[in-house]
């Protein structure tokens, strides 16, 4: 005899139990790399508001004698509760209902008023990108439309495109949401814009997903989301009262690439000193590309300058010997590669800093492709072999770019974007000059690149985010208070000299740092 549970009552042993809830939602479980679903999902919300994620095999489904759809109130029998997994868990529960081909649903006839026709669990916006920043978290927003793009291609190979938008609360702080095919046509820009010349427009968001791209937290819809914005629905009827009274036109978000893209693609590099580059103010120059002349006066990842990679995105596989499955591109690897990352350190006449090579930058300097050069160290044991010990003490021109990863943690470091090798000393107007040899150890900057940083542009189509979704968020509001610092110290050459003080302690113990697995690289 089942017994009637509510969701809070539900544990792992549970058996035999009988559940009433409302579908709020369904969405399939796609695999990017081949659109394929395997299983759908559902959100149930019970007559006390609480929710829970429902999963069926897709092949299961289709066998259902009553298939629950969106809105509908169904008794649910004869099915098992297992432990639910953090990756894109809308819920925060620990539990999920696993549905199966037995399993009983009965559809019900009366309202029941009392269960919610919504169910969200909003995020302040001021959270994303600080407290909320881990890969395959979902979030869901509220807030007003400020500005909205053109429609665009994601690629010009493939016939699909994005429109992206920006959500602003009643603090100013904004985020933009790159919406996808079946979502961007939900945003009839000028029906929209004609409203917000009279009256806020608000939308809420269920199930939006965080990315990181080029340094920058931003939001995407995926198979779960779902859209809302009829004032009438209670919590858009209560946000928009924020807003009374002020009037708040929709802007356009500048077509094109965003300024991140712009930078990179059609500005050019321009030429700085180390120690120009070293006291950048960061925040209004995060997009730029420098070139700089400085001479390898060390290797800082003495331990870990190769990672397992995915053949495909190159991002890091938390290999153990075995097939797995990249969590970024999903697909099956049976045979990863190893890629380079390098942490340098560089030195211009008294200037000193890092850098950071990434794959083929790293290999167009060391002449050997990183799977060789992990074998013959392997095979020798040596910590450093030969090949890339032979790269200190030379002089590149480094084309660079600020990390922002590093950024977001108050530390200054720089990306390597192109380098070539520099056959006579010459600064940076042509003139010849005598370098001082390598700085000792003592001098690095004690800014050492992170593991979950360097994004590809080989891996855009992976990442879910249109370029200008990518560049848009990253403001000084958005930034956790300690790096204002970084924008507002009038004395800015001091920071050099005061994180030289940190440099001993970073040489020694960056190699066991610098060694802990992320799941979050992609590199070129």
């Amino acid at each position: 005899m089942e017994s009637i549970f509510k969701i809070k009552d539900l544990t792992i042993t549970t058996e035999n139990a009988e559940l009433l809830c409302r579908v709020i939602k369904q969405w399939d479980i796609i695999y990017y790399n081949t659109q394929n679903c395997r299983n759908m999902r559902f959100m149930l919300v019970d007559t006390e508001g609480a929710a829970i994620e429902a999963e069926i095999l897709k092949s299961d489904y289709y066998l259902l004698a009553i298939k629950p759809s969106d809105g509908d109130v169904y008794i649910f029998r004869s099915f098992r509760v297992g432990e639910a997994k953090a990756d894109y868990n809308a819920t925060g529960q620990p539990l999920i209902i696993k549905l199966h081909r037995y399993t009983q649903v009965i559809k019900v006839k009366e309202q029941h008023n009392e269960i919610p026709l919504y169910y969200f669990k909003f995020r302040e916006l001021e959270e994303i990108g600080v407290n909320l920043r881990a890969s395959k978290t979902v979030v869901d927003i509220i807030g007003r439309i400020s500005s909205i793009g053109q429609a665009r291609q994601a690629s010009p190979d493939i016939n699909v495109q994005y429109k992206d938008i920006v959500i602003t609360n009643e603090r100013n702080t904004y985020v933009c949401v790159t919406l996808w095919p079946g979502y961007a046509e939900l945003i009839d820009t000028e029906t929209i814009r004609e409203i917000s010349r009279t009256n806020p427009v608000v939308i809420a968001f269920s199930s939006l997903e965080i990315k990181y791209y080029k340094g920058v937290y931003s939001l995407k819809t995926f198979s779960a989301t779902k859209v809302y914005m009829d004032p009438a629905q209670p919590e858009i009827l209560a946000y928009t009262d924020r807003f009374q009274g002020v009037q708040h036109p929709i802007g356009e978000i500048e077509s094109g690439e965003s300024q991140a893209s712009r930078s990179t693609s059609n500005t050019p590099p321009i030429p700085k000193t180390l120690l120009e580059l070293i006291e950048l103010e960061p925040l209004s120059n995060k997009d730029q590309l420098y070139i700089c002349e400085a001479t390898i006066s060390d290797i800082l990842n003495k331990e870990s300058w190769t990672y397992t990679a995915c053949p495909s995105c190159k991002s890091m596989l938390p290999w153990r010997g075995k097939s797995c499955t990249c969590e970024r591109c999903g697909i099956e690897v049976n045979t990863p590669i190893q890629w380079y990352r390098v942490i340098i350190r560089v030195t211009q006449g008294i200037a000193t800093g890092v850098f950071t090579l990434i794959g083929k930058q790293a290999e167009q300097i060391i002449t050997i492709k990183a799977n060789v050069l992990s074998e013959i160290a392997r095979r020798t044991a040596e910590m450093l072999p030969a090949q890339l010990k032979s790269i200190v003490g030379k002089r590149f021109r480094f084309t660079v770019q600020l990390n922002l990863s590093q950024l977001l943690h108050n530390k200054i470091s720089f990306n390597v974007r192109e380098v070539e090798p520099i056959n006579t000393a010459t600064d940076l107007s042509g003139t010849t000059q005598n370098i001082p040899p390598a700085l000792p150890p003592t001098n690095n900057l004690s800014v050492l690149n992170s593991a979950q940083d360097s994004p590809s542009n080989s891996a855009d189509e992976h990442t879910g985010l249109s370029p200008l979704a990518a560049g848009i968020s990253l403001e000084p509001n958005n930034i956790n208070g300690n790096k204002k610092k970084l924008a507002s110290d009038p004395n800015k050459r001091r920071r050099s000299s005061s994180i030289k003080q940190e440099e001993s302690d970073a040489s020694s113990s960056s190699s066991s740092k610098l060694n802990e697995p992320s799941g979050d690289i992609c590199v070129e």
